[in-house]
């Protein structure tokens, strides 16, 4: 006899669940040292959980302590992170389904956050595969330099703890409706251009330690995947003009530093 339908379902959404009273006891969530260590309840449950994920431990450990604090979502992305933690535990339709535990879990530790955010941003503009590509890719990055012949076997390390976050975190951005704030419409309404994977991890991982000094990016088009996630991770003055236009001026977040976005030709 097949097994019902209904059954695994009802198993996802009891696994789900079980992760959940695991996190919400503290409220500031440390998710490598909770797993890493392992010395308390809330660790064992937690361990027992990626058990039944079959994710291992320590590939686990290791992915998130080369993912801390990559970036950290502005004042954009933390709007972001509220809508999707207001979601963390509703039923998405008839089926049972639940956002996935480790996605949600990913969003309540302040140095991993940024994971979902970036996540956010780039299902807007590429298939979840790609987005897993480029988030090896800034894993990989927090440790090796580019084109280091050890970053394949690296990444291949990475992919499968990485895909599963990916897919738990697609579960909040698409199927419960959450997504990304708005760019600015004269932004919005411009033919938008995409950077490959690693074209765009590439221009996040400069972005990244240029930070602390102020920051001049031209475009001969509109790069739309890029403009969103500095639009969502940029924490100082963002000013993006097109044409010689100011198309946004705001601060986004307590840095002093100021990121200047100028699009020519837009029409490309």
């Amino acid at each position: 006899m097949s097994q019902d339908p209904i059954t695994p379902r009802l198993d996802l959404a009891t696994r789900t669940i079980d992760l959940t009273s695991t996190v919400i006891r503290g409220s500031h969530l440390d998710l490598v040292s909770l797993v890493a260590e392992s010395s308390t309840k809330a660790a064992n449950e937690t361990i027992r959980w990626l058990a039944r994920e079959r994710i291992s431990e320590k590939a686990f450990v290791y992915a998130m302590q080369l993912g801390r604090n990559i970036a950290q979502p502005n004042a954009n992305g933390l709007s972001v992170l509220e809508k999707l933690e207001q979601t963390s535990s509703r039923l998405y339709g008839l089926d049972l389904i639940m956002p996935g535990a480790l996605g949600r879990t990913i969003l309540y530790d302040e140095r991993l956050r940024w994971i979902g955010t970036t996540e956010a941003v780039i299902l807007k503009y590429h298939p979840p595969a790609y987005t897993v590509e480029a988030l090896c890719d800034l894993f990989a990055s927090t440790n090796l330099k580019e084109n280091d012949p050890r970053i394949p076997a690296v990444k291949a390390r990475l992919r499968s703890v990485i895909s599963k976050a990916v897919d738990s975190i697609h579960l909040h951005t698409v199927n419960m409706g959450q997504g990304t704030k708005s760019l600015p419409a004269r932004i919005e309404e411009l033919p938008k251009h995409y950077m490959a994977d690693f074209s765009l991890t590439g221009a996040i991982r400069t972005l990244q330690a240029m930070a602390d000094s102020n920051i001049l990016v031209q475009m001969n088009c509109c790069i739309i995947d890029l403009l969103d996630w500095i639009f969502h991770h940029w924490t100082g003055k963002l000013v993006l003009s097109v044409n010689n236009e100011i198309a946004f001026d705001e601060q986004l977040g307590d840095s002093e530093f100021k990121l200047i976005v100028l699009i020519e030709n837009p029409l490309q």
